[in-house]
């Protein structure tokens, strides 16, 4: 670890460095050097001496982030879906799903994430969804800012978020009862984050979305919802 930027050997001595590890050394007869197996083209020398240098920055969550850019191409987030029962009732002799209660566990789920405030969650922000290619499967989509200052795992989140949410959670039923049977935790790039919560998933068709759209208008759904307070 180097205290500033004129210490960072990487940047400091990168031309030399690149000369370097562009060279075969004849005392690795099974590789090309001690860095790579087969001849490295320039831009895998090139990747190579950026994750050294951004590995030798001293501040940990710059580090982090860069980090995570060089892998995604941005920033990254979590993608967290709480999936409910559809509620099902009968009505005049036939079996309808019951849309009051549906929202009613939905709005209840919201407001308890906002109110936790995770610190592993920065800026959450959900969408509600209904139509899939299966039929009609009520679920929310909770997109957040991955925070480089939590040490907090994407499977640890996903423990945390059932445990939370889902009615039952390894044999031991939830005090609260969301009617939440599964909770799915994804890390993604930012930008697949927010696709996701904006209706723009490449699996998605257009249907899908005009019959969410309209469901929302029903029964009383805002497009989005932010978790968190808007200044």
């Amino acid at each position: 670890m180097y205290s500033n930027i004129d210490d960072n050997p990487f940047r400091v001595h990168r031309g030399l460095l690149e000369h370097i590890i562009s060279r075969f050394d004849p005392e690795k007869p099974d590789g090309w050097n001690a860095i790579f197996e087969k001849k490295p083209t320039t831009a895998q020398i090139i990747d190579w001496l950026d994750i050294n240098e951004i590995k030798c920055d001293n501040n940990s969550i710059l580090r982090k982030q860069r980090l995570a850019r060089k892998k995604h191409g941005s920033l990254e987030c979590y993608l967290i879906t709480l999936s409910f029962d559809k509620c099902p009732r009968e009505l005049n002799g036939e079996l309808v799903y019951d849309n009051i209660r549906i929202r009613e566990n939905m709005m209840k789920a919201l407001d308890t994430f906002r109110n936790v405030e995770y610190k592993w969650s920065i800026d959450p922000v959900a969408v509600c969804e209904f139509n899939t290619k299966t039929g009609f499967n009520p679920h929310i989509h909770i997109v957040c800012k991955k925070n480089y200052e939590s040490s907090m795992k994407c499977s640890g989140i996903q423990q945390a978020c059932q445990r939370k949410f889902q009615k039952e959670y390894k044999g031991k039923k939830n005090k609260i009862n969301y009617e939440i049977y599964n909770v799915n935790v994804r890390q993604l790039p930012i930008t697949a984050g927010e696709d996701y919560v904006n209706g723009l998933k490449q699996d998605n068709k257009q249907e899908y979305l005009d019959k969410d759209k309209r469901y929302r208008e029903e029964f009383g759904y805002d497009n989005l919802y932010y978790l968190f307070d808007l200044e």
